[in-house]
């Protein structure tokens, strides 16, 4: 079966314009039990984690899924690189049945995958920053970490991480978190109100002096925490990222707050 998808993917990317790079699947692992994390080697692998847009904090791939008689585009962020093995990881959640999760989850070394990138994550530290904010569900996950792992200066970090329930929490290993908080969804999303994000900013004390925010979530939440950390926390607008990764009910939402 993998051999058949193989062939069908390599005529799929000869016929796709928008095709920039092959990978293959070297290793694959549970992460936990909803994510999944994905080596990738080859070739076009090697010249792509030599450019140095790639090992920007944040910056991501469009990876490109055999989806029913076409190749289905997804952004995913780089989780990170390894430049003695010569590959890079992607963190794919797993939920639904679109072509990311349906590849994910029966994907196994040898695979062939198209990929295009990199691009940027839009963070950078700035001269004036006392403190980082960082914010995000799982989707934003591996953002966040390759932000924290670019700090060289001790700074206090804010990390406010929601997640499905308890077993996905995941270690964090740095010495400036001044917090490090993982809110757990208790209920179905209906409203950006109830969003385990927005009650966490609701009751959180921000550290004095000039601080950076960097937050990716639902577009919704990701919006109205953007509003709220403008007009309500002083947040300057330059100091401030905000993606909306995903919105609910809309299959590869690609829209800008």
């Amino acid at each position: 079966m993998h051999n058949t998808l193989n062939k069908i993917v390599d005529e799929m990317l000869e016929r796709d314009t928008r095709r920039k790079r092959e990978a293959r699947v070297s290793a694959v692992r549970h992460v936990t039990a909803r994510i999944r994390r994905i080596t990738l080697s080859g070739d076009d692998v090697d010249k792509f984690i030599a450019d140095p847009r790639a090992q920007e904090p944040a910056s991501w791939v469009k990876m490109f899924f055999p989806w029913r008689d076409t190749l289905a585009g997804r952004a995913y962020t780089l989780s990170g690189i390894d430049k003695l093995a010569r590959t890079f990881d992607i963190d794919m959640v797993l939920h639904g049945e679109g072509p990311a999760s349906n590849w994910a989850r029966d994907a196994m070394p040898g695979d062939k995958l198209g990929f295009a990138g990199p691009c940027s994550g839009g963070f950078r530290l700035l001269p004036q920053t006392r403190w980082l904010l960082l914010l995000g569900d799982e989707t934003a996950l591996p953002a966040m970490r390759t932000i924290l792992a670019s700090l060289s200066d001790p700074l206090p970090v804010l990390w406010f991480a929601e997640v499905g329930d308890a077993q996905e929490i995941q270690d964090v290993d740095c010495s400036f978190l001044q917090v490090n908080s993982w809110q757990i969804r208790t209920r179905h999303f209906d409203s950006v109100m109830n969003s385990p994000l927005v009650q966490a900013v609701s009751h959180c004390e921000l550290p004095a002096g000039e601080g950076q925010v960097w937050l990716a979530c639902e577009h919704q939440v990701a919006a109205y925490l953007k509003a709220r950390f403008i007009n309500e926390m002083g947040i300057s607008r330059a100091a401030l990222f905000a993606k909306g990764y995903w919105k609910k009910g809309e299959a590869n939402f690609k829209g800008a707050i």
